[in-house]
């Protein structure tokens, strides 16, 4: 009789459209391993579909994933794993795009979210920005002669970016 179930999901990070393979052990008093039914699921922010021991993720969030031995109070649990493919949430107020000044600077200014990790950096034509605990930010460009690009990039702690360029 089945008296311990173990749910072993690799470590690695995850990405929309991609899957997990794990492993659900099934033992008895002796540690011998059963073969008793068992079923794996996952629960989330999201949609998963779940093929035997396959637990796939379609979409971005925070999920969880469960077994449990069918007919029992046996179960085990994974998580939370976050399925983060895109870019922090940028965006930016001011300047409009094609904004018109013979100012000598301008104020960028904008607000970040990360939803599934954590934002790592934020930089405004390569000088790093801190922004406020809601996200808000303020730097300032001074203008070139002529046409300035202003590139702002938002990095979250999964190494994805969102870029915003315009012009001056």
């Amino acid at each position: 009789e089945a008296v311990s179930l173990s749910l072993l999901v690799p470590d690695q990070n995850v990405e929309r459209y991609e899957s997990l393979n794990c492993d659900v052990i099934i033992e008895d008093e002796f540690g011998n391993e059963t073969n008793n039914s068992w079923i794996l699921w996952a629960e989330g922010d999201g949609l998963t579909t779940t093929s035997y021991d396959i637990v796939t993720f379609w979409d971005e969030g925070t999920y969880n994933i469960y077994a449990e031995v069918e007919g029992t109070a046996l179960s085990d649990s994974y998580g939370p794993i976050y399925v983060d493919s895109s870019g922090p949430n940028l965006e930016i107020y001011t300047p409009p795009r094609g904004e018109w000044t013979e100012a000598a600077s301008t104020e960028v200014t904008g607000n970040v979210t990360e939803e599934y990790s954590l934002l790592s950096n934020i930089s405004v034509n390569g000088s790093n920005v801190t922004p406020t605990s809601s996200g808000d930010f303020i730097a300032s460009v001074s203008h070139n002669l002529g046409i300035t690009l202003v590139e702002t990039i938002a990095e979250d702690s999964d190494g994805n970016d969102t870029t915003d360029t315009r012009a001056i």
